[in-house]
């Protein structure tokens, strides 16, 4: 991470007394969205949302990658949302298990740690995560993985 790194523990709110949402929503000016968890929740889909209406962005330039079992709370619901809105890959690894948004454009912002996109990951657990402006290096690794995820892992994707 380029600058001096910060680090969260919330349950409710961040020290900067934003919650999680509010600091993915406070990025200006983005242009690529990459998602990548284990599970997801209509709350999720709901962040997904925001971001694409505030940043006009068009699917092709959101990503989510997702585990084989991202929920149990009807999956095809949530499909059917987010594929209008972005382009979902369903990675069929059984231990397919990160916590990492990255977006880019005028602003970078790299978050990493606990935090599903669901609502206890982002309201209601007490989540460790880190927040913070991605290197060079952490960017080009997280092109590296896109790309692999592209080619690689046998992958579900809907589009």
């Amino acid at each position: 991470m380029t600058g001096r790194p910060t680090m969260f523990y919330w349950k409710d709110k961040t020290q900067n007394d934003r919650t999680l949402a509010e600091e993915l929503l406070a990025c200006d000016s983005i242009r690529t969205v990459h998602i990548a968890t284990a599970f997801l929740e209509a709350d999720g889909v709901a962040i997904v949302h925001q971001l694409t209406d505030k940043h006009s962005l068009s699917k092709e330039h959101i990503t989510l990658y997702l585990s084989e079992q991202f929920s149990s709370n009807n999956p095809g619901a949530l499909l059917e949302r987010l594929s209008a809105i972005c382009t979902v890959k369903i990675l069929l690894e059984q231990h397919f298990h990160p916590k990492v948004y990255l977006l880019t454009g005028a602003e970078n912002k790299l978050l990493y740690g606990s935090s599903n996109l669901t609502k206890g990951g982002f309201s209601r657990n007490i989540e460790f995560d880190y927040i913070g402006t991605p290197s060079p290096d952490e960017l080009e690794k997280s092109e590296r993985f896109s790309i692999s995820a592209k080619v690689g892992p046998r992958q579900l994707t809907m589009s």
